[in-house]
């Protein structure tokens, strides 16, 4: 790997000449010829020497690096030794040069969240705005997905984004001053969910939460100087791109220009996912099953499964539309059969997912759900045990698991999972709680355990005296409990389970 002139690049685009780029660009072309030959180890080899030369070229560069070091992975391509990791070292005071030794890496290994962080804090520390902003939500989801989430990991995430976002607000590029912002205090909101009683960092959330308020002034007043730019185009995009309902003039316009962008690019991945974007933009059929065949086309060409991914994710879109048009009609036959259609094919999708994804905890909980609704209560089971392990989702997935059990009569592991739910979960009254609590009544009242299923639905009707059948259900066991009081008790009393 030629990385004589990575020292040089240190401020990311800054001191990227147009020769550097020419020497870059050729690299790059090199790479994809080869990428095509399926020649993919010396692929990175040339996509990385044409870093070398230009740090920041994500869409020339790091985007379609990414893409060929999948498509080594899903050939088979052996993961770095002991031996490449020592000539590629990831830390330094040469970052930038540390960072490319870790993307080399990284495409021999692309799930090595180890790499990752080297790329994403390196990047950081070498002013790489832009490969900051695109790998850091790779980074994230890898951190998201670790079986023990790490807080540490998180707290990265929020440093070198802040570390980012205060160096372009310096710069006047509010526009990555913002989004850095936001993702910094995404990370930190993430950190304090693993730690609820860490109050330090609640103290961080209001500050970084106050600065991002502050930033969000300073890039309205960046607005309106926009507002007053003399060239009546440039002005029109800018209105254009920050209108919240945008003009179909201005979309197709959009649209025309990423399809160029594509036909130029046809090897940059974020260049399909850019006109697709733009394509599912208006709810139009057509546009979006032009979408999904693009990006079928994509998969079938590449392997890269998040190609497939975002086409599914529009077939379910359209699914859900459709749905609604036939409750609309009232047609309850007809509702119910596509109901069906669509949550079997949600569940083979997100199967799908797991087997490409198989650390991700929240692709095991969005499985589990659907195969509850469709009554597969037994391989539901298994899926929400497993996903109480992410903390997003701990109580969900408890009251889940509780409702599980209840269905299939297990009804003391219900009452345990839900006491399990309810003494985890820190707000009494609202609707999650009132849940738990009304199935924890009725898992104890079909154990059998009448007077602990009163007291239940008693605490109930405090926080809502009409919440569901309640009101119906506690008079029910106190007319019993009165009648049992009046003639002698059989045996096992409040004990007997309902006949």
């Amino acid at each position: 790997m030629d990385s004589s002139s990575t020292g040089a690049k240190a401020g990311g685009n800054a001191g990227v000449s147009e020769e550097d780029k020419k020497k870059a660009r050729a690299w790059f072309e090199r790479a994809r010829t080869v990428a095509d030959t399926r020649n993919y180890d010396y692929a990175i080899e040339c996509f990385v020497n044409g870093l070398a030369a230009w740090p920041d070229a994500v869409d020339e560069g790091h985007a379609p690096l990414r893409l060929v070091s999948l498509q080594r992975r899903q050939a088979g391509g052996k993961k770095p030794g002991v031996l490449a990791a020592m000539k590629h070292p990831i830390s330094g005071k040469d970052t930038v040069k540390a960072a490319l030794n870790a993307e080399f890496l990284l495409a021999k290994d692309p799930g090595n969240i180890a790499y990752l962080e080297a790329l994403f804090k390196n990047a950081g520390k070498s002013c790489l705005k832009k490969t900051v902003m695109w790998i850091g939500p790779t980074y994230f989801e890898a951190c998201q997905q670790e079986k023990k989430p790490s807080q540490s990991r998180f707290m990265t995430v929020r440093n070198v984004y802040e570390e980012l976002s205060a160096r372009c607000e310096e710069e006047n590029d509010l526009d990555t001053a913002l989004e850095a912002m936001q993702r910094a205090l995404q990370a930190l909101e993430y950190a304090r969910q693993l730690r609820p009683q860490d109050t330090g960092i609640d103290e961080d959330v209001r500050n970084l939460s106050s600065r991002l308020t502050m930033l969000k002034g300073h890039y309205g007043k960046a607005e309106s100087f926009r507002e007053s730019v003399a060239d009546a185009q440039t002005q029109a995009e800018l209105r254009g791109r920050d209108r919240l309902v945008q003009t179909d003039e201005f979309v197709e316009s959009q649209i025309r220009g990423a399809r160029a962008d594509l036909e130029a690019n046809p090897h940059v991945a974020a260049k399909v996912f850019a006109l697709v974007d733009l394509l599912v933009k208006r709810d139009r059929p057509a546009e979006e099953d032009e979408a999904g065949q693009l990006l079928t086309r994509y998969y079938e060409q590449t392997g890269n499964y998040q190609f497939k991914k975002r086409a599914d994710d529009i077939r379910i879109k359209q699914m859900t539309r459709k749905a609604r048009e036939i409750l609309t009609r009232k047609d309850r036959q007809a509702a119910q059969e596509h109901l069906v259609k669509q949550l079997n094919f949600e569940i083979e999708v997100f199967a799908e997912r797991i087997k490409n994804y198989p650390t991700d905890l929240s692709l095991k909980y969005q499985l589990a759900q659907r195969l509850l609704r469709a009554d597969r209560i037994d391989q539901a089971i298994p899926l929400f045990q497993e996903a109480r392990g992410d903390p997003k989702h701990r109580v969900g997935c408890n009251v889940y698991l509780g409702r599980c059990f209840y269905e299939k009569g297990y009804y003391p592991q219900a009452v345990n999972t839900f006491n399990e739910a309810i003494k985890n979960y820190e707000v009494a009254g609202d609707d999650a709680s009132k849940e738990m609590h009304y199935w924890l009544g009725r898992s104890l009242e079909a154990a059998g355990q009448k007077e602990e299923a009163a007291s239940t639905y008693g605490q109930l009707i405090q926080w809502d005296y009409n919440y569901k059948d309640v009101r119906e259900r506690l008079d029910a066991l106190t007319r019993e409990a009165n009648r049992s009081q009046q003639t002698p008790a059989p045996p096992g009393g409040w004990g007997e389970r309902e006949g």
